[in-house]
C-alpha cells in the first residue's frame, strides 16, 4: 500500500536457488497477487537448458529465468570476473557460467517465451554475456 500511495505501479522481485527458496517465492507472488497495489514481477535466477526447465520457472509464477542468475561475484569480495588480476589480489575472480552456457540459457528462454538476464559486475564476466548473446 505505501508502494502505491507513492506511485509505484509495479516491483520485481529477483528470487532464485543461490538466494532463496522456491516456496517463499511462489508465496509472495501469490499474495501480490490477491493484493490491491503495485503489481510484483517475479524473475527466478536459475539456468535453464530445455522446456522442462522453462515449465518450472512458469509454475514459479516467473516471468523469467532472470535477475539474479550469476555470471560472476562481486568487486568487494573479489570474485566478480574481471580480464586482469585484481591489485590486491593474485587472481581474476570467479566465473560460474561462460559464453556457451549464456548462449544455451538465451535460447532456451527464448524459445519459452521467458525474459533472460544476468548478475554480470566484473568486464570479463560481462564480456561473456555479450558473446553469450551474439
Amino acid at each position: 500500500d505505501h508502494a502505491a500511495s507513492l506511485g509505484i505501479g509495479s516491483v520485481h522481485e529477483c528470487g532464485g536457488p543461490e538466494i532463496s527458496d522456491e516456496e517463499d517465492f511462489a508465496a509472495l507472488l501469490a499474495l501480490a497477487a490477491e493484493r490491491p497495489g503495485p503489481r510484483v514481477f517475479g524473475l527466478w535466477a536459475e539456468e535453464i537448458a530445455d522446456e522442462k526447465g522453462a515449465r518450472r520457472i512458469r509454475e514459479l509464477g516467473a516471468i523469467g529465468a532472470a535477475g539474479d542468475l550469476f555470471v560472476d561475484g562481486s568487486l568487494g569480495s573479489h570474485t566478480a570476473c574481471l580480464h586482469q588480476p585484481y591489485t590486491d589480489a593474485p587472481h581474476t575472480g570467479t566465473a560460474h557460467l561462460d559464453a556457451a552456457r549464456i548462449a544455451a540459457h538465451v535460447t532456451a528462454c527464448t524459445e519459452a517465451g521467458l525474459q533472460a538476464g544476468f548478475h554480470a559486475i566484473g568486464d570479463a564476466a560481462v564480456t561473456a554475456v555479450v558473446d553469450g548473446v551474439r
